[in-house]
């Protein structure tokens, strides 16, 4: 009970924090903003700090969206100009110019099919102006021209990063220093064996992540991703690997998205097999602006090769909302599952799980700063061992944040520095652990 008391009261403060950056500030009305500003500054980078400093006031206004979009556009901050321009056309569906900028932020992102068919929507316009008509029947022709060039359908983009630090707890060792054994001749208190109590070391992470999406008809795509992480320690026995692959079909009409997803993961640790789940998933999010409330379900199977007695089944509902905010972007999900055993020798038998993810991303001139949280507890329906508390049933409570914060270097090219904390409680001391870890390296994306 009293690690439900704990759970809720942080679950309170996480969502209250979370509104707090989710919701607009009090803030001065957006001063007007000159049509011509980008004929009038040649110096873009002057341009878009003149824009920034009515960040917040400006935050929901269309015309500031589409003119700082435009300028990332010719600055080659392609991603970030995409972004800008979405959220112009959210808040004003019908601003021509954005739109525009928005197919050609899509075409140098490769998405060429939705670039040609917003180009071919706007082209039925007929008050479009002459000169934006030549510029998108040019384009036009190139997005098809290079459609019909490519050798797949299929539009990529591609992540790799290199990143050394240093971890408290590289071995993933339990933060208690003795053991209490209950059996029924009496307690007793054991030392943990030195190897086994935390390492702090230096750490070296390499990451690469591959995306991919391919359009099924007017509605439907497939998405496909791919996530390897690798961290090298100067003990084997630390040198963990982390392998993701999701697969999802999305179906999106009436400003609604449906998505089926197949997700697989494969961990190893210190050379072992630890951990393989396979999750199948089916989520509904609602498209308006500013925030897209979620609604889904999932099952999974979760497998541990060094340990079958430990593996289970799980069946969750989740709840989450993403919101954006001026420079501003959060996401909230809650995930409640119950966990059966695969065996009836699994150690504390079914289990309760209750999941609170939280994430935000701040969007700068220079800088892009990210963070997510978690909180998570895991309660044990039977007694885990008579040797261990009497025969008391397991309650583990998970915290974990992570920090990030990155600058540009050159086009596709980042600099990456990162804080990362855990924190696990458990009412059994094996089970209680921390680690912090601090990160710095470089990011590539294309």
């Amino acid at each position: 009970m009293r690690f439900l008391c704990a759970l809720a009261l942080r679950a309170a403060t996480f969502v209250l924090w979370a509104a707090l950056l989710a919701a607009p500030p009090a803030r001065a009305a957006c001063p007007p903003l000159p049509a011509t500003l980008l004929d009038e500054l040649d110096d873009r980078a002057a341009a878009l700090h003149r824009l920034d400093a009515h960040a917040q006031a400006c935050a929901h206004d269309a015309v500031w969206h589409a003119q700082r979009g435009a300028l990332l556009l010719e600055l080659g901050r392609v991603a970030e100009a995409a972004e800008n321009l979405e959220r112009a056309l959210l808040l004003d569906p019908l601003l021509a110019g954005a739109r525009i900028d928005y197919a050609d932020a899509l075409a140098a992102l490769g998405d060429l099919e939705a670039a040609s068919e917003l180009a071919t929507s706007l082209l039925r316009l007929p008050d479009l102006p002459a000169a934006a008509r030549r510029h998108l029947e040019a384009r036009l022709r190139h997005w098809r021209q290079a459609g019909t060039d490519a050798a797949t359908p299929w539009q990529r983009r591609i992540e790799l990063a290199a990143q050394f630090g240093w971890e408290r707890n590289l071995n993933g060792g339990p933060a208690a220093d003795t053991i209490l054994l209950t059996p029924p001749e009496g307690s007793i208190e054991l030392p943990i064996a030195a190897s086994q109590r935390p390492r702090a070391g230096m750490a070296a992470q390499t990451s690469a992540e591959v995306q991919a999406l391919r359009p099924l008809g007017d509605d439907w795509s497939l998405f496909l991703r791919g996530h390897l992480r690798l961290r090298d320690t100067t003990g084997s026995d630390s040198d963990y690997l982390l392998g993701n692959f999701d697969a999802y079909l999305l179906h999106r009409r009436n400003n609604q998205e449906t998505s089926l997803q197949l997700a697989r993961l494969e961990q190893r640790f210190g050379g072992r097999h630890l951990l393989a789940e396979t999750r199948l998933a089916a989520q509904r999010q609602w498209l308006g602006a500013p925030c897209r409330p979620r609604l889904g379900l999932d099952t999974a199977r979760r497998d541990y090769p060094g340990a079958p007695q430990l593996g289970g089944k799980q069946l969750g509902l989740r709840a989450g909302l993403m919101c954006v905010n001026g420079a501003w972007r959060t996401d909230l999900d809650l995930r409640a599952a119950i966990d059966k055993p695969l065996r009836t020798d699994r150690p504390g038998g079914a289990q309760r799980w209750l999941e609170l993810q939280w994430s935000a991303t701040w969007q700068g001139t220079d800088y892009r700063a990210e963070a997510s949280a978690s909180l998570g507890q895991v309660l044990d329906r039977e007694g885990y061992s008579l040797l261990l508390n009497e025969g008391e049933a397991r309650e583990i409570l998970r915290q974990a944040l992570r920090l990030e914060l990155a600058r540009p270097l050159a086009p596709h090219w980042e600099a990456v520095l990162a804080v990362e904390h855990f924190r696990q409680r458990a009412n059994l001391a094996l089970f209680a652990l921390q680690n912090h870890g601090l990160y710095f390296g470089v990011r590539h994306r294309y």
